[in-house]
């Protein structure tokens, strides 16, 4: 009878031995799969911040900033605002070309390469200079717009730096300001955008909140200095 009960004793022993190991491998398999899912997470961020590094670092390259410099601000559309002030750009050299040569000769008089014809749009004379007139407005409007659209701000502590598009195409103009020289524009008018109409130094420019490095950004650029 003795003898019976120290063999039981023994195998229960055994099982509670077995379930103690299978506990020990199991909690050892889950703190390394979560080690090792810590670390590809870890390397995802990384790769993903060493992506956005080498971004910044070539648009601060193209827009010829210092290195001390932090993009905060990147707009939408960067290449048609590039091709908008190409084909505004051309148009006003080639309207300003055709102008200066009919002022220098008689406009009844000037040869012409090839023949007018009249369409639907116009009817007679005065309806082709009334559609160059408003062909020659929506261009000066679209400069307009281009002028006021900063591509991207850069930010040094309270220093801050956008970047616009040239006078000429393919060129870039700067612009420094510091924190609090940005004010809102109140509502009102008729043009696009109202909500994304500000001032910086009284220059007014375009910007879009969700474009915004952080939330927080334009905040602190129109807070002032105490």
């Amino acid at each position: 009878m003795l003898y019976k009960y120290k063999r039981l004793n023994i195998l229960q022993l055994n099982i509670l031995r077995n379930i103690l190991l299978e506990n020990v491998v199991t909690s050892d398999y889950t703190a390394f799969g979560s080690s090792s899912n810590f670390i590809y997470q870890c390397d995802i961020k990384s790769h993903q911040t060493g992506l956005r590094s080498r971004k910044e670092e070539r648009y601060r390259n193209k827009d010829k900033v210092p290195i001390d410099y932090r993009i905060i601000y990147r707009a939408p559309m960067e290449y048609y605002l590039s091709a908008c002030s190409f084909i505004t750009s051309f148009s006003f050299v080639a309207f300003g070309g055709i102008t200066a040569y009919a002022y220098s000769h008689d406009y009844h008089t000037m040869p012409v390469p090839f023949n007018i014809e009249y369409g639907p749009l116009t009817a007679n004379e005065q309806d082709l200079l009334l559609f160059l007139g408003f062909f020659l407005l929506a261009n000066v409007a679209i400069r307009i717009i281009v002028n006021r659209y900063p591509l991207r701000i850069y930010r040094n502590n309270g220093n801050y730096l956008a970047i616009f598009e040239g006078t000429l195409p393919f060129t870039r103009k700067s612009m420094k300001f510091i924190k609090g020289d940005v004010s809102q524009v109140p509502e009102g008018g008729i043009l696009p955008w109202q909500d994304a109409r500000y001032t910086i130094n009284k220059k007014q420019v375009l910007l879009f909140d969700n474009h915004f490095r952080t939330p927080s950004e334009l905040n602190a650029m129109m807070t002032k200095n105490r």
